[in-house]
This record gives structure tokens, C-alpha cells and sequence, in this order.
């Protein structure tokens, strides 16, 4: 393998120094794993020793403009990296919640609990003609759905359930006087998993 100063003495064949870095840059971050000189040498139509300029002019250009993404070299292959600048900031993002998703399912609990509540369990699973434990229990982790107290007017005192604050805010209404004229909910045999998602 030659060295770096041995390297910039050869000279690109088919393309320039910088279209070359430009198009192996473009392959690394579609790709997004690392690819050896021979396989970019290949598909490039270049030599090998090509690829290995082009990289090293690369490296220099993230360096120059101070980019959170560095250029990596590993027994004879390149693969696009962020800099060890950038972990702290990566740990942050990760730590970001993730959009929450409901499936069709959740979204027919929530539709017969938001015109109906106070309901309790029972009620919204006579609407639906399915069990609902599943949805509620995943409308309250997302707090969507809240209980209420027990119906005391009931053999055995069950659960009602009503919308929050925050399923006001999430479906952008100012009360539940805002919610559309009510249509029947369509019942389903599919509970969660398979589902269409809705964001919210």
C-alpha cells in the first residue's frame, strides 16, 4: 500500500481529483456501509489506485470545511463515519422520543372513547365487537386516554375512560366540542401490530 505522499502523485485517469471524491462520496453514503477499492475501482470504471487518491482528497475535504462526517479507511476499503466530535450529539438524538404511531385499532378505541366518555371497557368493546384491552392500555401509555373513576351506577364498579389534554392538542382541537360529526366506527379483526399507523 503505498503512503500518503506517494499517493498524490498519481493522478485520476477518467475523472478529475474532485469529481472522482464527489462520486465515491455519493456511493459511500447511498451504500452506507464500507466498499472496498476494488469494488469502487469496478464500478467507477477507475483504478484502484484512483480510488485511493480520490479518498485521500476527500479526507482532506472534510477536514477543510470542518464536516461532523470523516472519511475511514479499513483493509483496503472506505466507509463514511461522523467525527468523534459529533458523539455527544448522537447520543442526544437518540434520546429523542420517537413519534408515536397508532394503528387502526388504537385509532377506533380512541374514535368511540372521545365521543362517547365517560365509557367504560366494556361499552367500547360492545361498540367494536372486539377485546380492547390492548389499545387502551397503549392509548394511556401515550396519553391519549385517561381514567376517570368508577362507575358507580354498574354491577362491579368498571373503569371509565375519557381523552386528555393531550388528545386535544395532538389532533389540534380547542375542546371536544370541536371534534367532527360522529360516524360509526368500522369494526376490525386486526388488533394493533398489523395495523395501518397514523401519527400523532
Amino acid at each position: 500500500m503505498e503512503d500518503k505522499t506517494e499517493r498524490h502523485n498519481l493522478t485520476p485517469k477518467t475523472y478529475t481529483g474532485e469529481k472522482l471524491a464527489s462520486a465515491i462520496e455519493a456511493v459511500l453514503f447511498t451504500r452506507g456501509k464500507s466498499i472496498s477499492f476494488e469494488e469502487l475501482s469496478k464500478s467507477l470504471g477507475v483504478s484502484e489506485s484512483d480510488v485511493i487518491y480520490a479518498g485521500d482528497l476527500l479526507k482532506e475535504r472534510f477536514a477543510s470545511r470542518k464536516s461532523g462526517l470523516a472519511l475511514v479507511e479499513e483493509k483496503d476499503s472506505l466507509c463514511l463515519s461522523t467525527t468523534k466530535e459529533q458523539y455527544e450529539n448522537l447520543v442526544r438524538i437518540a434520546k429523542v422520543p420517537k413519534k408515536q404511531v397508532l394503528s387502526d385499532a388504537c385509532m377506533e378505541t380512541l374514535s368511540v372513547i372521545a365521543y362517547k366518555q365517560p365509557v367504560t371497557k366494556a361499552q367500547v368493546e360492545t361498540i367494536r365487537g372486539l377485546s380492547c384491552d390492548y389499545a387502551i392500555s397503549r392509548l394511556m401509555k401515550y396519553d391519549l386516554v385517561r381514567e376517570l373513576g368508577k362507575d358507580r351506577d354498574q354491577k362491579g364498579h368498571p373503569m371509565l375512560y375519557g381523552t386528555t389534554d393531550k388528545f386535544l392538542q395532538a389532533f389540534g382541537l380547542s375542546g371536544l366540542s370541536d371534534l367532527p360529526k360522529a360516524r360509526e366506527p368500522k369494526s376490525t379483526a386486526k388488533e394493533a401490530n398489523g395495523d395501518t399507523p397514523l401519527d400523532v
